[in-house]
Order: structure tokens, then C-alpha cells, then sequence
């Protein structure tokens, strides 16, 4: 798989696509509005020029903590290790960037995302009641960088 930084409005539709997997069914307007607007790094994975995967990083910089707001790969290419490409991908960013720990959040229900960030690293540090609505509980991990 080959990364690369996002290129809106070129990739959008294959964003859109992959979007669905965090966030379900949005308006394509809403999902233009917010990467365009994103204040971090994406990066989306390619296999044979198409948009497979994509993963984003915002960075504090006053504390050195970056965190992976988003990190999808389309359930046609899952088992191939590109979520684990991608994380590569942002780990090594924020390596770069004096990054102290990288943390992320999911939902606790998302049991194949608690079990790939923990397959690298990532420990649990706390869960948030309610944090995603009514019923929807939050769980945050992170790993120590440096």
C-alpha cells in the first residue's frame, strides 16, 4: 500500500465512501466541510491507485500528545494489515514531531478497534459514560512515544 496526504475535492468521493465506516450515513456536503476543515494530517492508503484506507492525526503541540481522530480501512481490504500500515504511517509523523504520546478514543461496543490498538501498544486509560450519546460509551487509549 502506497500513503499519501489528502488531496480535496479529487479524493472526496472515496472519502465519503470510507467515511460511512466511522461515522455512517452524512451528508457529502458535511463530510467535505469537515476534512476540509480538519486542523491535522490526513493521510489515505492506496492499492493500485485506489482509495483504501485513510487515517488522520491532530497534534498539540504545547504538550507533544497527538491524537488519531480517525482511522478507516474499506471492509474489502481488512485482514491485510493496512490499518497497521496506516498507524505506522501517523506514529511515524508524530515521532517526528517530538510527539510524547499518541493517544486515540472509540466507542467501548467497537470491540475490533479496542483489540487493534491494543494488538500496538495502546492501553486503556479510562472510559466515558454517555460520551457519544445516550447508551454510547467511549473508551481512551494511548501509548507512550518517547
Amino acid at each position: 500500500m502506497k500513503t499519501r496526504r489528502l488531496n480535496l475535492p479529487a479524493d472526496l468521493p472515496a472519502i465519503i465512501r470510507l467515511d460511512t465506516y466511522l461515522n455512517g450515513e452524512r451528508l457529502p456536503s458535511n463530510i467535505e466541510k469537515e476534512y476540509s476543515d480538519y486542523d491535522g494530517d490526513i493521510f489515505i492508503g492506496e492499492i493500485d491507485s485506489k482509495i483504501v484506507g485513510l487515517v488522520s492525526l491532530s497534534t498539540d503541540r504545547w504538550d507533544r500528545v497527538a491524537i488519531i481522530d480517525h482511522l478507516a480501512v474499506d471492509e474489502n481490504y481488512r485482514g491485510k494489515e493496512l490499518g497497521s500500515e496506516l498507524l505506522s504511517c501517523v506514529t511515524k509523523t508524530a515521532i517526528n514531531r517530538g510527539t510524547r504520546i499518541l493517544c486515540v478514543q472509540t466507542a467501548t461496543w467497537n470491540n475490533d478497534a479496542i483489540r487493534f490498538y491494543r494488538r500496538h501498544g495502546f492501553a486503556e486509560r479510562g472510559v466515558f459514560p454517555d460520551y457519544i450519546g445516550d447508551g454510547n460509551d467511549m473508551i481512551w487509549l494511548d501509548k507512550k512515544l518517547a
